[in-house]
């Protein structure tokens, strides 16, 4: 295994520890085969002839003697390389472990970061659902309010159409004598006077036994005021849905939805009068 100090001293073209290792070992065996043959002296035919004569075992102890501080020398360079490398991979995994470190610290930040990023969004949707919440609030109060503005003037009026027209030419005839829906003597307050009005076109129609049974007759000028307080009337039930809550509770004191089934009993009767 090749450290990065040894693969930075390479590419620098210095030798690793590796190669001084063998560098040292290869200079010692060649100061020592030259020593060798300083001592042993020139080779000659005697010196054959002499290491013929040996035996073996003399001949392998004449051997061992000369090579074993060549082989200590190379063990020597064996166990320098092996220690060389140890100390490579010890090196190597402290960087390891260094870097592991540093990932580990960099992904405890990045979840911290993310946490916070999380948490931030989280607080950003409550906002938005907060201000949605708000404006929605307010979106309905501006919506109940223009329904409610609306409504006042639709029941102006309808106040207006029932003084003006409906109270003076709305009739009916009973035994050959002619009878108006509303008279006078109405209230003079606008809710009051729609409440006591629509109780007495309520009364004079569907509650009453002569209508059901066909004894009162409505000519079509009648018909024909019918129809716009219709119109009216079903002007003010579109509106109806978005009113307020005061609006509301004043529509059902003046029994609007009753005052409806009056209105389209009295038109349904359209062409049935005698």
């Amino acid at each position: 295994m090749v450290s990065k100090g040894d693969e930075e001293a390479t590419e620098r073209g210095e030798p690793d520890g590796k190669s001084w290792w063998l560098y040292g070992a290869a200079a010692a065996t060649v100061i020592f085969l030259a020593v060798a043959a300083i001592i042993v002296g020139p080779v000659d035919w005697q010196l054959w002839a002499r290491l013929r004569n040996l035996s073996l075992n003399e001949l392998g102890d004449f051997l061992a003697g000369l090579f074993a501080p060549l082989a200590f020398v190379w063990l020597a360079a064996a166990v320098g390389i092996q220690a060389q490398e140890l100390k490579s991979q010890r090196r190597e995994l402290r960087l390891t472990r260094k870097e592991f470190e540093q990932s580990r610290t960099v992904a405890e930040e990045t979840r911290r970061e993310i946490a916070q990023q999380a948490e931030a969004a989280r607080k950003n949707a409550e906002f938005v659902g907060r201000q949605t919440e708000i404006l929605g609030h307010q979106l309905d109060r501006q919506v109940t309010q223009a329904a409610d503005e609306e409504l006042s003037e639709m029941l102006s009026q309808l106040e207006t159409f029932l003084r003006a027209r409906f109270m003076r030419n709305a009739a009916f005839k009973r035994h050959e004598r002619t009878y108006h829906f509303l008279t006078d003597g109405v209230p003079a307050v606008r809710n009051d006077f729609l409440a006591a009005s629509s109780a007495t076109i309520i009364g004079g129609t569907i509650l009453s036994e002569e209508f059901r049974s066909g004894l009162l007759a409505i000519d079509n000028s009648t018909l024909a005021l019918f129809e716009e307080l219709s119109a009216i009337l079903q002007s003010i039930a579109d509106l109806r849905g978005n009113a307020s809550a005061s609006t509301s509770t004043f529509l059902n004191t003046m029994r609007f939805d009753d005052l409806l089934k009056a209105v389209d009993a009295v038109l349904g009767r359209r062409g049935a009068s005698p």
